[in-house]
């Protein structure tokens, strides 16, 4: 008997020569073949089992008919029969489907925020999509669309194109060639779902337009963080299909995918490009000055969702969220000043941009 490792491999010594069954179980989950069968002669490699979600499913299906409502997440107004809710939204039935497997991603994501502060979380909540997506994409649990879907995958969406994933459906039927075919959802009203409530639904034509990945549980769970870490940081995510982000100091110091010599971290997240400058009031200054540089190498306007905060002690001070579009081979400097407020907080002013066009990439 042997326990995979966290990426489904698993090895087996001391095996007699002769015939050998193996057999797979975790609670919560079906596998494919339920067991192998052959004969062992000497070392043996490359025995599969596919698995897919049960109880994840079960749970999911119990939401059927759930009303939307995105407000509904607390209180006594809220109080029904899917899962001790009235109505909900879309991530709601992911994490009651989820939970049924002993799984908690509201935790898990605080968790991951704890121990990586660098992370860019704009809510620190599993009930944001975007959120949601942003834990599985630091988890490495994130695959693109072009690859084979799997029942219980989570499929992303940014319904409106503007670089905002504000969507997530439970995959609950895939064809032969990988393809999903059926979702469990609640979206509200949509052109398949007129009514508007939790369903489950074929897989419609448009969703490929707006999948932005599918996310795949590797079973593994966050270890517990007791103590919020400490520090000052100033995050800044772009959403956005073909734009790029950059931070320029007054020192002129950088922060983007090719340039880190501003203290912090950036990450590139595929549809989502993120920075964390890390102190961002040098010397402990009262106000200090940078530039957000964002940009279009591309032949076509291209919308963004621009959120923005400043976290203290683990505690985000101020947040803000702005959209807008780029033309083609725009480069935008906007001013974006970071201070101290008369009672602490680190507080952040976005003023108004300056532009110029280009016709190559700045990174």
């Amino acid at each position: 008997e042997t326990l995979t490792d966290r990426t489904g491999y698993f090895f087996l010594s001391g095996i007699q020569p002769g015939q050998v069954r193996l057999s797979i179980s975790k609670p919560g989950f079906a596998f494919e073949p339920g067991g192998i069968s052959f004969i062992a002669a000497s070392d043996v490699s490359e025995k599969f089992f596919t698995y897919r979600y049960t109880t994840v499913l079960d749970e999911a299906r119990l939401d059927i008919g759930m009303p939307y409502d995105h407000r509904c997440d607390s209180g006594g107004d809220c109080v029904g029969i899917f899962h001790g809710y009235a109505a909900g939204q879309c991530t709601d039935l992911v994490l009651d489907a989820f939970s049924g497997a002993a799984c908690d991603w509201t935790l898990m994501l605080e968790q991951d925020a704890k121990a990586r502060p660098t992370h860019f979380y704009q809510y620190r909540n599993a009930r944001d999509a975007f959120d949601m997506w942003r834990y599985f994409m630091y988890s490495g649990q994130m695959l693109p669309h072009d690859q084979p879907y799997q029942i219980g995958d989570l499929a992303f969406f940014d319904w409106s194109s503007d670089g905002e994933i504000d969507h997530v459906a439970l995959v609950s039927d895939v064809g032969a060639d990988g393809r999903p075919t059926r979702v469990i959802e609640a979206s509200g009203v949509t052109s398949n779902n007129p009514g508007g409530l939790a369903a489950e639904l074929d897989w419609a034509p448009f969703y490929d337009k707006a999948q932005r990945g599918h996310a795949r549980w590797d079973g593994t769970f966050e270890s517990m963080v007791v103590e919020p870490p400490r520090g000052e940081f100033l995050q800044v995510g772009l959403g956005s299909i073909g734009a790029n982000l950059r931070l320029l100091s007054a020192a002129g110091k950088g922060l983007s995918r090719l340039d880190n010599s501003l203290p912090g971290n950036f990450y590139h997240l595929i549809w989502e490009q993120n920075l964390s400058a890390a102190e961002p009031l040098p010397g402990n200054s009262g106000e200090y000055r940078y530039f957000l540089v964002l940009s279009n190498p591309g032949e076509t306007p291209v919308p963004y969702y621009l959120a923005i905060q400043t976290v203290q002690d683990f505690h985000i001070d101020n947040e803000g969220k702005f959209r807008g579009e780029l033309a083609p081979g725009e480069i935008r400097f906007q001013p974006l000043m970071v201070f101290r407020t008369p009672d602490g907080l680190l507080d952040f002013e976005l003023r108004p941009p300056h532009q110029r066009q280009i016709r190559r990439e700045l990174h």
